[in-house]
């Protein structure tokens, strides 16, 4: 490896992205790249005031606890250590230890060293790692940058300002990494060891729960058996047609829910063709205040409700946004933007750089003062998230869509109030009411700039005063049902575990896709359907270890790991506590093994078959139509299971890449199933299985 002479000081950036960042812009005399056996370049620059600097960068966690005892079949286990990260990828692996060992070569000879991994729980808790174990024990020695964006200004005044590093932030990292697998390991292996050692066990499934996953997993499950609970109760809703003179307008009878088919039909015969007469007007102002701009989860919600974008993807392109210093960093907990950040330098880069924003920029710096609307919730790291106003590449497809939700966001932040008007008129014909509802923008205010993502629909009523008579030109009665509650979505589970103060911004994500990976959960077109597995996990969970799957003690652990960054609590209270937690109820699952076994191997088999039938025959219409992989081949297709009964041929191709979903339509012109195709980043393409249709010409 090359020698560097001179005084240096070592920095520890977290990603190879904003370790090739902060060269660029602290480089102003010289840059020389370092080329190293882990492909991860390293950087020798030297800065405009002459501070020698060597940067290099990690992959994120270059560390993971695991257990001193590699047994998986031992439990419970509390003794957990510190190592490079382990992958079951060899070459991942070998990289790992080739980073480590790379950055601890250049630690010997650095005079001095700083941490500037992201400024929050989990960027300091990499950068102690590094500092601790790769550096032999420096964090205390070391200097801290802190920024938001990675923007030349930024950067350069960090180092300009260094920070002492945050032990109570390291300590609270290191202490969330405890909990997570201390209840992650020796939850899972009772789950696993239980489903293993039952006898007639017939397939293999892996199963993982954790302080996080059994909460958000209880959600799906408790909404599921709410909706399979649910009796259809039928109620009947009246409508009618009122003309008054050329206008026609709809109006409903009030109140809107009739209990009772006889008493919809008795409102729709007495008023058929009668008169009415207009009672009262109500016409009601109303504001609408702008939107703060986006944390974290905010942006992950309102992508998925606009674009269907999902909250791990929105993640993903806010942090490739980040690290090309176009956004702040977006995980944050703020709703909030310090003047700091300057908005009329940022707007004004907007107008410059970007057309699409050009108009609606430069209008909001005519303005004498510049106040955004700020929200409730505060983040003591990081602001809201906002656009730097840097001038951008062409961006794809998804991360433009996420680059313009932020900026709008941002200049609607700043916009007045948008006010709108109710109109509600009265009428009462043959002795029952009617009400008819208009709605009219008078001033869009924020809406303006926020466009297309919010909207208001109007609706005009005509011109109508009290004693005015209107004609009933048409009345109906439609059946309905009251219908069960509505499905958990990416979006509304990522919202309840906010609310719910389980998991972190940066986290609340990963764990839906696990509890989806785990086959605990599916996502259908409307929304997570728990399976047999999740259910029999939670039951399990129920029976034996209920605190696991309440929100009480994730949300405890939560506030003690804030108690912990004040310096409030110490860490190790907050670990025994855990450990006291799980002992003896792990004491209770292990005496149940057998009967736990049996209860998720019967899951397991009842989720495999229900998971691969796709729907009815069509041909011969006794028969279900199964997804099945060829022994032979490998490759998957669809047959009817009378196959071997009946010798029934129906059979059809399926794609051999991508995630297959059913959905719960059939074709409308052969009613063969519909089914989804997701693959990668593409837009899901639903299509009639069956090759011979006539759709496919």
């Amino acid at each position: 490896m090359e020698k560097i002479r001179g005084n240096y000081k070592l920095v520890i950036c977290e990603k190879p992205s904003a370790a090739k960042r902060v060269a660029s812009i602290l480089g102003d005399e010289s840059i020389r790249t370092i080329t190293t056996k882990s492909r991860i370049p390293i950087f020798d620059i030297t800065s405009k005031n002459k501070e020698h600097y060597v940067i290099c960068s990690a992959l994120g966690h270059l560390y993971d606890l695991v257990p001193v005892k590699k047994n998986r079949k031992i439990y419970p286990v509390f003794d957990l250590e510190w190592s490079p990260r382990h992958s079951k990828n060899s070459r991942d692996k070998v990289r790992v230890n080739q980073i480590v060992s790379e950055i601890s070569e250049f630690s010997k000879s650095a005079a001095g060293y700083i941490h500037a991994c992201d400024y929050d729980i989990e960027g300091e808790l990499i950068g102690y790692n590094i500092l601790e174990l790769a550096c032999k024990n420096k964090y205390e020695k070391s200097k801290r940058t802190k920024f938001s964006t990675l923007t030349d200004s930024d950067i350069r005044n960090s180092f300009a300002n260094l920070l002492e590093p945050d032990i109570k932030l390291a300590t609270a990292g290191k202490t969330r990494h405890n909990l997570d697998l201390i209840f992650g390991i020796n939850l899972s292996r009772a789950l696993s060891n239980s489903f293993i050692k039952y006898p007639d066990r017939k397939r293999y499934s892996n199963f993982t729960i954790g302080r996080v996953q059994g909460p958000t997993l209880s959600f799906v499950v408790q909404r599921q058996t709410e909706i399979n609970r649910h009796v259809p109760i039928p109620y009947w809703n009246v409508s009618a047609e009122l003309n008054k003179g050329d206008n026609v307008f709809n109006a409903t009878y009030w109140p809107k829910t009739i209990q009772t088919y006889e008493k919809a039909t008795s409102v729709v015969d007495d008023c058929r063709y009668k008169d009415g007469v207009t009672n009262e007007v109500r016409i009601q102002k109303k504001k609408i205040y702008p939107l703060a701009a986006f944390n974290l989860g905010q942006l992950q919600k309102e992508a998925y409700r606009i674009f269907r974008i999902q909250p791990n993807i929105t993640l993903s392109a806010a942090e490739s946004l980040y690290l090309s210093a176009f956004i702040s960093y977006p995980r944050t907990s703020s709703q909030k933007l310090p003047t700091s950040i300057r908005y009329r330098d940022i707007l004004a880069k907007l107008a410059k750089n970007y057309i699409e924003y050009h108009d609606n920029a430069n209008s909001l710096l005519l303005k004498d003062k510049l106040f955004p609307t700020q929200g409730i919730k505060d983040d003591p790291a990081h602001p809201a998230i906002y656009p730097t106003g840097e001038k951008s590449i062409k961006l794809n497809s998804i991360t433009g869509k996420i680059y313009d939700l932020i900026a709008k966001r941002f200049l609607a932040a700043f916009g007045s109030v948008a006010l709108i008007q109710n109109s509600t008129i009265l009428f009462d014909v043959a002795g029952h009411s009617f009400t008819a509802e208009g709605r009219n923008v008078l001033d869009e205010g924020w809406i303006y700039y926020y466009k297309p993502y919010f909207r208001i629909s109007e609706s005009e009523l005509p011109d109508i005063r009290k004693g005015d008579v209107v004609h009933v030109q048409k009345i109906t009665k439609v059946k309905k049902f009251t219908k069960p509650p509505i499905r958990f979505n990416q979006a509304t589970l990522l919202e309840t575990m906010e609310r719910e103060g389980i998991g972190t911004k940066s986290t609340r994500a990963e764990i839906i896709n696990t509890l989806i990976k785990r086959r605990y959960i599916i996502q259908e077109s409307s929304g997570f359907v728990a399976t047999e597995i999740g259910f029999a996990v939670i039951n399990a969970m129920t029976k034996f270890i209920p605190s696991v799957i309440s929100t009480d003690l994730t949300r405890t652990f939560e506030e003690d790991l804030e108690g912990i960054e004040t310096g409030m609590i110490p860490h190790k209270n907050v670990i025994a506590k855990a450990v006291d937690t799980l002992e003896t109820a792990i004491m209770e699952f292990k005496a149940s093994e057998l009967l736990i076994g049996q209860e998720l191997n019967d899951a397991v088999e009842k989720t495999s078959k229900d998971s691969s039938i796709v729907g009815v025959c069509p041909i011969c219409k006794c028969g279900k139509l199964l997804i099945i992989k060829s022994l032979k081949s490998r490759k998957r297709f669809i047959a009817c299971s009378q196959y071997r009964m009946t010798g029934c041929s129906a059979s059809a191709p399926l794609p051999q890449t991508g995630k297959l979903m059913k959905s719960k339509y059939a074709c409308s012109i052969c009613r063969w199933p519909i089914m989804i195709r997701i693959f990668g980043r593409n837009k899901p393409w639903k299509f009639c299985v069956n090759s011979k249709c006539e759709s496919k010409n």
